[in-house]
């Protein structure tokens, strides 16, 4: 692959986005394939040889995929501003408008085609796991977090309030669609940044000052308190990790006048977050950590990280391992939407072929790799990528 670099030089966040979905889907996959660490291979580690056990620790460093929704936000926010923020820069500001019919359009037609296909998907891999019986779809009782994390409704009013992105605010989940939790954040997100654009025409100062005021009213303000808005207290309480992205883009294109180069030691950030819990512990940081707080804490320096490799970059630094891995990019919205219910059914069958247990070995976990990655590819090549434009990135 060449290295495009030179006429494209943000496709390196392609590459990140990529490893990000990744994280997720291998995170997933390992829940429900494998038995576990501390109700599987803490109990009898004498029955892992030593290539079970170097797999075992190989595939536990993917316990990040929450965090990396977190980066998602960020790369979304960065991404969606920095068109109009190199408009804001660049053209007489009486002569920039804001085109929302062109802006809903390219939302819905990037989001949409392979939402609408997972959802008659997913219905379909949960019939077959339900008429098939397996024990995934019913409480498990040796496995409680596969039990937490398997809920599904197909029932016809859950069905069409999540074509228009009212699940977890409104209505469940439709099917086991699970992760689609943040895409519901952004949805409502993108519908909120035209409002957000008009006061950051001349400044982003007072649009992140309102970013600011909304989180704050609904991280202290009681139940019911905000009216007909108190059931998207989500959307607003996450959107200063999409603001970010927001500020980088700004930055990037020197609306606002700060160094990249000043932000890159915001990447300390990430060091700090995934220390072990006996340090987070002295440090008074274990219950801060899994709270939005925490989510702000690796926004910062995920924030940190995107900086630092943009000030890399602009000194010449080639960051192609990266720009490789855009292909895994261009794929990571559908391998996001798409791997959480065939995990599960895979997870199903693995519980039926062991007779009520998980396999104590992680090839499983490959196998389900190799099952799921292809299956995704064909389903972004197919239903997503017609609808994707050229990505432009300069």
């Amino acid at each position: 692959m060449t290295n495009n670099s030179n006429t494209n030089p943000l496709i390196f966040l392609d590459g990140l986005r990529g490893i990000a979905a990744f994280q997720v889907l291998v995170g997933h996959i390992r829940a429900f394939v494998w038995e576990g660490y501390s109700v599987g291979y803490q109990q009898h580690p004498e029955l892992y040889s030593t290539l079970d056990k170097l797999m075992m620790y190989f595939f536990s460093s993917f316990r990040f995929g929450h965090q990396m929704v977190v980066f998602f936000f960020i790369l979304s926010g960065f991404v969606i501003h920095l068109r109009y923020a190199r408009q804001l820069k660049n053209e007489n500001l009486a002569n920039v408008k804001f085109n929302y019919p062109d802006y809903l359009g390219k939302r819905i037609k990037r989001i949409y085609p392979p939402w609408l296909f997972m959802m008659l998907l997913a219905f379909v891999i949960d019939r077959l796991g339900l008429w098939l019986q397996l024990p995934v779809y019913k409480e498990v009782a040796n496995y409680p977090l596969i039990t937490s994390m398997v809920h599904y409704d197909h029932s016809w009013q859950t069905f069409f309030s999540n074509l228009f992105f009212l699940e977890t605010i409104y209505f469940p989940i439709w099917a086991t669609l699970l992760p689609v939790w943040s895409l519901v954040l952004e949805w409502w997100i993108y519908m909120l940044y035209p409002l957000l654009w008009f006061t950051l025409r001349k400044s982003v100062l007072p649009a992140t000052l309102l970013v600011a005021v909304c989180y704050f009213a609904c991280l202290y303000s009681p139940a019911g308190a905000l009216g007909f808005l108190d059931p998207f207290r989500g959307v607003f309480l996450n959107l200063p990790l999409w603001w970010l992205g927001v500020l980088l883009a700004e930055i990037y294109v020197q609306r606002l006048r700060i160094s990249l180069a000043w932000l890159s030691p915001l990447t300390v950030f990430l060091f700090v977050a995934v220390l072990p819990t006996s340090i987070l512990q002295k440090l008074g940081l274990v219950s801060w950590a899994s709270t939005l707080q925490g989510d702000f804490m690796w926004a910062v320096g995920f924030s940190g990280l995107v900086a630092l490799l943009l000030t890399l970059q602009a000194k010449g630094l080639k960051l192609t391992w990266l720009e490789k891995l855009k292909p895994l990019g261009d794929m990571s919205y559908t391998l996001y939407i798409a791997h959480y219910p065939m995990a599960i059914f895979l997870g199903g069958l693995a519980l039926w072929w062991g007779k009520g247990q998980l396999p104590q070995h992680s090839w499983f976990i490959v196998l389900s790799l190799v099952l799921i990655m292809p299956i995704c590819y064909l389903i972004h090549l197919y239903i997503e990528k017609p609808f994707m434009q050229q990505k432009k990135h300069k």
